[in-house]
C-alpha cells in the first residue's frame, strides 16, 4: 500500500512535473510574444517619434514660407501706395497742365483776335490814307492854278 501510495505520489508528482513543465514553455512562449510585441511597438514608437519630428520640420518650413511671404505681401503693399501716391502727384500734374494749356489757349485767342482787330484798324487807316492821298492829289490839283 505505501509502495502504492509512493507510485500514485511519484506518477502525481511526475504529471505534476509535466504540467509545471508545460506552464514554463507556455510562459516562456507568452513572454517571448511579449517581447516581439513590444519590440514592434518600439519600433512604432520610434517611427511615429521620425514622424513627428518630419511634421514638425515641414510645420516650421511652412511657418517660416508664411513669415516671407507676409512680408513680401506688406512689401508690395507698401509699393501699390508708393505707386498711387505717384500716380495721384501726376494725375495732379496733368491736371495743372490742362489748366496751363486752357490759359495759354484763352490768351491765344484774344491776342488773335487783337491781331485781328489791328488788321482791320491797319485796313481802315489804309483806306482812310488812301482817300487823303487821293483828296490830297485832288488839292492840289485844283490849287495848282493859283499860285501862292
Amino acid at each position: 500500500m505505501v509502495s502504492t501510495e509512493v507510485r500514485k505520489l511519484a506518477e502525481q508528482a511526475g504529471e505534476s512535473s509535466d504540467r509545471i513543465e508545460e506552464l514554463v514553455e507556455a510562459m516562456e512562449q507568452d513572454m517571448q510574444q511579449s517581447l516581439s510585441a513590444m519590440s514592434r511597438v518600439k519600433d512604432e514608437v520610434q517611427e511615429g517619434l521620425r514622424l513627428t519630428r518630419e511634421t514638425e520640420q515641414n510645420f516650421s518650413l511652412i511657418r517660416d514660407t508664411n513669415l516671407r511671404i507676409a512680408t513680401e505681401i506688406e512689401d508690395m503693399a507698401a509699393t501699390s501706395e508708393e505707386m498711387s501716391a505717384g500716380v495721384e502727384q501726376i494725375v495732379a500734374s496733368v491736371h495743372e497742365i490742362a489748366r496751363h494749356a486752357q490759359t495759354a489757349s484763352t490768351n491765344s485767342q484774344q491776342a488773335a483776335r487783337s491781331v485781328h482787330e489791328q488788321l482791320q484798324s491797319v485796313e481802315q487807316i489804309k483806306a482812310s490814307a488812301a482817300i487823303l492821298s487821293d483828296v490830297s492829289t485832288e488839292l492840289q490839283t485844283s490849287l495848282s492854278p493859283f499860285k501862292i
